[in-house]
Parts: C-alpha cells; sequence; structure tokens
C-alpha cells in the first residue's frame, strides 16, 4: 500500500491496494486531507492531523500504526512507515507512506502475550507455595542436620531463582508490547556466580559431577 500527500497532508496518489482495501477510488479523495478519509477510525482524526508537522519536520523514516476500515466494515491495522520528500532548499514537499496490513500479526502478538502471561501466573502460584515452605522448614529448623539444611537452602534458591525467571518472562511480554521501560543498572557478578556454585554444588551427592573451587 503506498499514499502520497503533500506536505499539508492533502492526498496527491492512492494506489491500487489501497483502493482495493478501503474501497474508495483515487478520485473519491485526491485532495482531501488524509484525517477525513472516510475510511479512517474517528478517535485517530485528530491524532493523525497533529502528525503531519512532525512528520514533514522529520528527517528519518516514521514508523506507525493506523487502523482502517475496509468496504464491508472490518477493521484493518496497517503499519506505515513515512518519509518527508524535500526539494533541493531542504523544504517537505510530499510525504509518502508505504504501508502494510499486519491485523494477524498484531492478534498473534496480543494471544501470544496473553498466554504468557496466563502461563506465567499459573506457575508462579505454586512456586510462591514452594518458596513458602522452605522459608518454613528453615525458620522452624525443621532440618535434622547441616547438609539436608543446605539442600533445603538451596532449593529455596532456586525457588526464588525460578520466581524471578517467570517474572522476568512477564517483563519481557511487556517490553515488547511497548508497556514497559527499562533503565540499566550496574549488577554485581559475584553474587549471581555464588548462587550457580551453590546450585551445582547440591547435585554432587546425586551425580558425579563435581565442582572445584
Amino acid at each position: 500500500m503506498a499514499v502520497w500527500k503533500q506536505s499539508s497532508g492533502r492526498i496527491v496518489r492512492f494506489n491500487r491496494a489501497c483502493e482495493e482495501l478501503s474501497g474508495a477510488a483515487l478520485s473519491d479523495v485526491a485532495g482531501r486531507p488524509i484525517w477525513d478519509l472516510p475510511f479512517l477510525v474517528d478517535d485517530d482524526r485528530a491524532e493523525i492531523r497533529e502528525s503531519i508537522e512532525r512528520l514533514a519536520a522529520s528527517h528519518e523514516p516514521v514508523m506507525l500504526d493506523r487502523t482502517w476500515i475496509d468496504k464491508n466494515g472490518s477493521r484493518h491495522v496497517i503499519a506505515w512507515t513515512v518519509v518527508a520528500l524535500r526539494d533541493a532548499a531542504g523544504t517537505t514537499s510530499y510525504l509518502i507512506g508505504i504501508g502494510s496490513d499486519v491485523t494477524t500479526v498484531r492478534e498473534l502478538e496480543r494471544l501470544k502475550s496473553q498466554f504468557i502471561s496466563m502461563v506465567s501466573h499459573e506457575l508462579r502460584t505454586p512456586l510462591t507455595s514452594i518458596r513458602a515452605s522452605m522459608q518454613l522448614l528453615i525458620a522452624e529448623s525443621m532440618v535434622d542436620n547441616d547438609a539436608a539444611g543446605q539442600l533445603v537452602q538451596v532449593a529455596l534458591s532456586n525457588a526464588d531463582r525460578l520466581i524471578r525467571i517467570v517474572n522476568d518472562i512477564l517483563d519481557m511480554s511487556k517490553i515488547e508490547a511497548g508497556e514497559m521501560l527499562v533503565t540499566p543498572v550496574h549488577t554485581r557478578v559475584q553474587p549471581i556466580v555464588e548462587d550457580s556454585v551453590k546450585a551445582v554444588r547440591s547435585e554432587e551427592h546425586t551425580s558425579e559431577l563435581q565442582s572445584r573451587g
């Protein structure tokens, strides 16, 4: 799909793919402001109108999603890449939009996020219960010897790690959906390595694996 419009936002060209999806011919839309097109969602019109100046001033391609209503009344999510075409003086003459119908892709992304969220929450509940049981064993001194106590401590540490993994999965889902801002911070490596060594050493009693150091 491709749309050519003046820097003011009025339609100049409108290719066949746009005509087939919208049911509108070029003669129906030529010269009209893009925010005034009949197949747009009403909630998007003000945002589209306000974005024209920003798109015309941009020196980089701008990617955005817009919803179109087809000739049968169904909604389609169109992913647009908009580029400003400038003259020799550097003034924006036209805005060219290249779009793809990503309705199915966006729906699959939504279902994936929903599935991840559901599974993560289902895992978190039993893990929290296991963690609480381990903490109770330690707090009430229910472990008879030091070796068993160490194994319980390792089990508690692994339960905490699994809970963190579940939380990380949920966070990644939010990041992919654009619902979370991430701020990098410095992290000490030593505690992470020590936890890993403890987890490996707990397997020495039941396997041929041996740790050193």
